[in-house]
């Protein structure tokens, strides 16, 4: 007698998720971590200011406030989508917080964190529940929050951050830079998610296949909303740790973001197509990145080389990553 089917649909690998933390890891990383090794093997020898404490502190707290723009993308581009709008968030962000400084440190932290928030809410609304594509949609929000916050505070600085606020960006924590701490457990807490979580196995399934996705019944609006929605959080918290580096705000001190952002995650290997990522592979995209811009920095080599450099590592990793590809 043949049994009947169960009426309870079986229990996918969503619904009991393995820990999978091979899956942040690739060879890509490994090379681009034994590269930031030699960069400031190279750079150290050429510059001895490369490995004084003042140096490291300009290098990490950078480094930090872009890498928790980086998670954010990580995660987004696994799920096949983009965010062209994250310099511009921390943009608005940025100014808005250091208008609320005059109440206090918790406000400024606050109303960035809230402005951040509000501005990936609003992404993931467009791009989750309405459908609509991602790219269009973020690089129209990238103009008109950066419009916004060109609009309404111009192009002067914001000063007047309280005090406890500005000497966190200047103190150490064990020896590092604070905001260094919070982007590595930032980078452990979005590794947990993506490879330990059915929320990190259903967005790789959706970048994958979404319309398998769709017919499998997952939430592919909802996913979609919470990555946007966590985006607006690590821009509205960059912006928070960039005020208390600089001691002061302007309505453009994002622009520069966006591009380090990408170019991290896609030096780490992560598939610009979506359905996987490497949270690792982000790490050292960023370490190598920011290394060979610091030490071509200090040996006095011009800001346009500087940009052609990182533009050179940018396209040999897309090489190197289509090269492995081509291999499996």
């Amino acid at each position: 007698m043949t049994p009947a089917p169960s009426s309870h649909p079986a229990a996918g690998p969503a619904a009991h998720p393995r820990r999978n933390w091979s899956a942040g890891w690739n060879p890509q990383a490994a090379i681009l971590l034994l590269l930031s090794f030699g960069f400031a093997l190279f750079a150290g020898w050429r510059q001895p200011e490369f490995w004084t404490a003042e140096n490291w502190q300009l290098l990490l707290a950078p480094l930090a406030e872009t890498g928790l723009l980086a998670l954010g993308t990580t995660a987004i581009i696994a799920s096949g989508g983009i965010d062209l709008s994250i310099g511009a968030i921390v943009s608005l962000a940025g100014v808005l917080a250091a208008a609320a400084a005059p109440h206090g440190a918790a406000a400024l932290l606050a109303a960035a964190l809230a402005a951040g928030l509000a501005c990936g809410a609003l992404n993931g609304l467009l791009i989750g529940p309405l459908g609509w594509p991602p790219i269009l949609v973020t690089l129209g929000a990238m103009i008109f929050f950066q419009g916004l916050a060109l609009s309404l505070f111009g192009g002067g600085g914001l000063a007047g951050i309280p005090a406890a606020w500005a000497g966190l960006g200047l103190s150490e924590w064990a020896g590092l830079p604070p905001a260094f701490w919070i982007f590595a457990l930032a980078a452990a807490a979005v590794a947990l998610a993506l490879y330990a979580s059915a929320w990190g196995r259903e967005i790789a399934a959706i970048g994958s296949n979404p319309a398998a996705a769709r017919a499998g019944g997952l939430p592919l609006a909802a996913r979609r909303f919470s990555l946007y929605l966590l985006q607006g959080g690590f821009c509205g918290l960059a912006a928070a740790l960039m005020i208390s580096r600089l001691d002061s705000a302007r309505a453009d001190m994002g622009v520069n973001l966006m591009l380090p952002a990408i170019a991290a995650v896609v030096l780490g290997g992560s598939p610009i197509a979506g359905g996987a990522s490497s949270v690792a592979g982000t790490v050292a995209g960023l370490a190598a990145f920011y290394i060979l811009r610091n030490g071509l920095m200090l040996a006095g080599v011009s800001p346009y080389l500087q940009d052609a450099a990182a533009g050179a590592l940018l396209i040999l990793a897309v090489a190197a990553g289509q090269w492995r590809r081509r291999r499996r």
